[in-house]
C-alpha cells in the first residue's frame, strides 16, 4: 500500500476523525495524554477481548464461514428444544421456499452447523452447547432432550464434539431473566474467561501501536473506514505509539483480517477501504436476501414485481437494493464499498460487468437466491458432448457451488449464456449455469453432493480437447481457491460420469479419476443406470481433461521450483505410506496376533523358512518392542499368511490388483502394497506429479478412513498433518524417506516371489 495523498474533499466519517484527533490534542496535555495511553495498555493487557457474532442460524451465513470461523474462534451452537429434530423448518424461513433447503429438516440444519464448525473451525475448536426454552421443562424432559441431541449428531462426529464440548453444556429459559437463567449465563462467562486463559492459541502478542490504534478503530463505532482516514487517527497518537510505515500498517491490517475482526484485501478495487464491522456486513447480506415477510415496506410496496423476480431468478437490479436497505442508511451510503467486498467473498456477482450500465443501473446475481428449474434434457441430441468432470463432495458442495459460479463470471470472466426461446434471458439456474467459452459451451452444474462439469458444441462441430483441458485446469484451481479455507482438505473426490446428460438424479454413475487411470483395457463397462449395461471408452473419456496433466505425468520434472515441488510430492507420499499406511498395517496384524505371540506363529508357518535374519530378529524383539519396528514388507507378509480372520480381498486371492468398488479390507491391504511398490519405482527421479499426487493421496484418505472402522484406530488426522506440511529441509527429509523406500526395495524381490507362488496355488 502506498501513504495517501492529501485529500482534497473530505467525507463526514474524515471530519469525524478529524473532530477525534482534535479532542485527543485539546482535552489532553503531552503528559496527561501519555497516561491516558498507557491506563489503555494496562486495561488491554489485563482484560481479553472476546468478539461475539451472531449467526442467527440463517443459511445466508455460508458465505461469510470464511471471514470468521477460523481455528482461533469458540462457538456456541443454541438450539431451541420445543423443536423436534425430526420436523421440517418452516418453509418461510430463510426464504427456503421452492429452495433446496425446503425439505430439511432441524436435524439436517444441526448437522450443517457442525459440519461448519469441523470444516472451518477445525475439530479442537471449543464449543459451547445451549438449550433454549426450558420454562416449565422438569430436568427429566431437559436431560432426555441432551440425550436426543446426541442421537442427532452423525457417528464421524460424536467423538470430537463431546471433545470440543468439554461438559460446556447449558439450558436456560430466556423468556425472563430470573435467579436461575442469570446464575447458568455467569458460569458460561466464568467458562469462557477460563477458556481464553488456558487456550494460549487464542493469544497474539501485538505492539503497543497496534494495540492502540485498535481502541481508536473499534471506539469510534464506524461501519468503514478509507485507508487515508485511518492514517489520519493513526496521526493523532503520540509519535511513538503511531504505525511509522506502509509495510506495517498492511502488517496490522493484515493481522487483524486473518483474526476475523476487520476485512481488507490486496486488490485494487478493495484495498484502499476497510470494513470494521463484520457482523454489519453479513446483516447486509441477510437482507438482500430475507423472504417476503421481512423485507421492507418501501420494497412491498413500490417493487414488489421485482423484487418476486429477484426472489425466482436471483437477478439483483440496483434499485432493489436501495430499496432492501431503505431501513438502514448505512448499507446505502457505504453501496460502493459493500458490493465489491461481498462479489470478493463470491455472495453475489455483478452481472454483464464489461457492458454498459442500463437504465436500470447495474445488475447483480445473487446464486442462492435462484429458484429457476434446470431441464435435464438439455443436452439433447443436437450436442457434441464431452464425458462429465464429476467433483463428489462430502459436505458443503452446494455452497461451494454457489460461490463456484460467482467465481466463473468474475474472476474467469466467462460469459453466461443466453436463453434465445426465452427473451434473451440468462442461462443461470438453480442447480447449473451455462456459459459460452472460446467457441465452446460450458455446463457447470450440481446434482446431490457433486459439482459436475461438462463441454458442449452443436453438431457437426467437435469439441477441441485443448479448449476443454483448459476448461477442466479453470474449474480444478477455481475449486482449491475455494476450499483453501477448509481444514478439513479432503472434502472432495476427483471422477468421472460418462456421456450421459449432465445433473440427472438417475445417473448414479461415478469413477474416481485415480481408479480409471489405472484400467489398462481400452473400454471398461459404465456404472450408469440410465441406459442398458454399456461400455465406455476409458482413453476417451479421460482426454475431456487429462491429456496434459497425463503427459505431464510421465514427463522429467524440470529443475529449478518445479523439481522441489515434485520432490515434496514424492517425499510426502513416502511419509504417508511409512509412518500412517505401514501403522495401519500394524494394527490389522495386532488385532489377531498380539506382539507377544507372534514369534511362535511365525515359526509355525511355512513362511517362517523365508524370513531373513533380520526380520527373524524383529519377531523375537516383539515380545518387548511389539510391532513398531516391523516395515511394509514384513508386516504384509505375515497378514497375509498368518492371520485367517483378517477379510480377504474380493477376488478371494493375495497378490491381485483390487478393482474400482472393492472395498474389503483385504483390498485395502492391497491397495497399500501396491501404493509402496509404486514409489519404489520413482525412487531414482524421486519426484511425483501434481495428478499423480492427487490421485494417490485421494486413494490414501479412502484408504485410511475404511480402516479406521475396521481397527478403530485414527488414521486420517496424521495423514493431514502430513498434508499441511511445509517441507523447509527438503533434500534431509527425502534423503529420509529414500533410505526407508531403497532398504524396502530388496523386499519386493521376496514379496513378488511369494505372490507368484499363491497364484500358482
Amino acid at each position: 500500500m502506498e501513504l495517501p495523498t492529501s485529500p482534497t474533499d473530505h467525507t463526514e466519517e474524515e471530519n469525524t476523525v478529524e473532530v477525534m484527533a482534535s479532542l485527543i490534542s485539546s482535552e489532553a496535555t503531552a503528559m496527561v495524554k501519555e497516561e491516558i495511553f498507557r491506563k489503555i495498555l494496562s486495561e488491554k493487557e489485563k482484560l481479553p477481548t472476546v468478539s461475539m457474532l451472531d449467526f442467527a442460524g440463517q443459511l445466508a451465513y455460508y458465505a461469510c464461514h470464511q471471514i470468521y470461523v477460523t481455528p482461533k474462534a469458540f462457538f456456541i451452537l443454541v438450539l431451541d428444544m420445543t423443536k423436534k429434530f425430526e420436523d421440517v423448518v418452516s418453509k418461510e424461513k430463510d426464504n427456503q421456499e421452492g429452495s433446496i433447503f425446503s425439505v430439511w429438516t432441524y436435524k439436517d440444519y444441526l448437522k450443517f452447523w457442525i459440519t461448519s464448525i469441523k470444516t472451518f473451525g477445525g475439530k479442537k475448536a471449543p464449543l459451547f452447547l445451549v438449550v433454549t426454552h426450558t420454562e416449565k421443562k422438569s430436568k427429566d424432559e431437559i436431560e432426555k432432550y441432551f440425550g436426543e441431541f446426541w442421537k442427532a449428531v452423525p457417528d464421524e462426529d460424536r467423538d470430537w464434539l463431546s471433545e470440543s464440548l468439554n461438559d460446556r453444556e447449558y439450558a436456560v429459559g430466556l423468556k425472563t431473566l430470573n435467579d436461575n437463567t442469570k446464575e447458568i449465563l455467569d458460569l458460561m462467562k466464568k467458562s469462557i474467561v477460563e477458556l481464553f486463559t488456558d487456550e494460549n492459541n487464542t493469544k497474539v502478542e501485538l505492539p503497543s501501536s497496534w494495540a492502540l490504534m485498535e481502541q481508536l478503530l473499534y471506539d469510534g463505532g464506524w461501519k468503514v473506514l478509507s485507508l487515508s482516514e485511518i492514517w489520519k487517527l493513526n496521526t493523532s497518537l503520540p509519535h511513538e505509539y503511531q504505525i511509522k510505515s506502509n509495510e506495517e500498517m498492511t502488517k496490522f491490517l493484515r493481522c487483524f483480517h486473518d483474526s476475523g475482526l476487520l476485512l481488507n484485501f490486496e486488490e485494487v478495487e478493495l484495498r484502499e477501504h476497510v470494513i470494521l464491522d463484520i457482523q454489519w456486513l453479513a446483516n447486509a447480506f441477510s437482507k438482500i436476501i430475507a423472504d417476503e415477510n421481512h423485507i421492507t415496506k418501501d420494497c412491498k410496496r413500490k417493487l414488489i414485481k421485482e423484487w418476486k423476480s429477484f426472489n425466482k431468478t436471483g437477478e439483483l437490479k440496483d434499485k432493489v437494493i436501495n430499496a432492501l436497505w431503505k431501513d438502514e442508511p448505512s448499507y446505502v451510503k457505504h453501496k460502493n464499498e459493500i458490493m465489491p467486498y461481498m462479489e470478493k467473498l463470491q455472495m453475489l456477482v455483478h452481472l454483464n460487468a464489461d457492458e454498459a450500465v442500463s437504465e436500470d443501473g447495474m445488475s447483480w446475481y445473487v446464486p442462492c437466491m435462484n429458484k429457476k428449474q434446470f431441464k435435464a434434457d438439455f443436452c439433447e441430441d443436437k450436442w457434441e458432448c464431452s464425458s462429465i468432470l464429476c467433483y463428489r463432495f462430502t459436505s458443503f458442495a452446494m455452497f461451494v457451488f454457489y460461490r463456484l459460479i460467482a467465481y466463473c463470471i468474475s474472476s474467469l470472466r466467462w460469459s453466461v449464456a443466453k436463453d434465445e426461446d426465452n427473451d434473451g434471458c440468462p442461462c443461470l439456474y438453480q442447480t447449473a449455469a451455462v456459459f459460452d467459452h472460446n467457441e465452446h459451451t460450458v455446463v457447470v452444474g450440481i446434482c446431490n453432493d457433486d459439482i459436475q462439469l461438462q463441454v458442449l458444441r452443436i453438431k457437426p462441430l467437435t469439441i477441441d480437447k485443448e479448449v476443454s483441458n483448459e476448461i477442466g485446469d479453470s474449474i480444478d484451481k477455481a475449486i482449491e481457491k475455494l476450499t483453501e479455507t477448509f481444514i478439513d482438505t479432503k472434502i472432495f473426490h476427483r471422477g468421472y460420469k460418462c456421456q450421459n446428460i449432465i445433473c440427472d438424479e438417475r445417473d448414479l454413475s461415478f469413477t474416481l479419476a485415480s481408479e480409471l487411470s489405472k484400467i489398462k483395457a481400452e473400454e471398461t463397462q459404465c456404472k450408469c443406470q440410465l441406459k442398458e449395461k454399456h461400455m465406455i471408452n476409458v482413453q476417451m473419456t479421460v482426454s475431456f481433461w487429462e491429456k496434459t496433466k497425463m503427459s505431464v505425468s510421465k514427463t522429467p520434472v524440470a529443475s529449478g521450483r518445479h523439481e522441489l515441488e515434485g520432490r515434496s510430492r514424492f517425499a510426502k507420499l513416502g511419509m504417508a505410506t511409512n509412518d500412517v499406511l505401514n501403522q495401519a498395517y500394524r494394527d490389522i496384524l495386532e488385532m489377531e496376533v498380539p506382539p507377544s505371540d507372534i514369534e511362535k506363529k511365525a515359526k509355525a508357518s511355512a513362511v517362517y523358512k523365508r524370513l531373513r535374519p533380520e526380520q527373524e530378529q524383529l519377531l523375537l524383539d516383539a515380545k518387548h518392542l511389539g510391532y513398531k519396528n516391523f516395515d511394509i514388507s514384513l508386516t504384509y507378509t505375515l497378514i497375509r499368511n498368518i492371520c485367517s480372520k483378517i477379510p480377504k480381498p474380493t477376488k478371494g486371492k493375495w497378490g491381485e490388483e483390487p478393482a474400482a468398488g472393492e472395498v474389503t479390507v483385504g483390498d485395502d491391504i492391497e491397495r497399500i502394497r501396491i501404493i509402496r511398490n509404486s514409489l519404489t519405482a520413482h525412487v531414482r527421479s524421486a519426484s511425483t506429479s501434481q495428478t499423480e499426487f492427487d490421485d494417490t493421496w485421494t486413494t490414501m484418505s479412502d484408504i485410511c478412513r475404511r480402516l479406521e472402522t475396521f481397527t478403530g484406530k485414527k488414521y486420517s488426522d496424521n495423514l493431514n498433518s502430513i498434508y499441511k506440511l511445509t517441507l523447509k529441509d527438503e533434500d534431509a527429509l527425502l534423503k529420509k524417506v529414500m533410505s526407508n523406500l531403497q532398504k524396502l526395495m530388496s523386499d519386493m524381490q521376496e514379496v513378488k516371489s511369494d505372490v507368484k507362488k499363491l497364484k500358482q496355488n
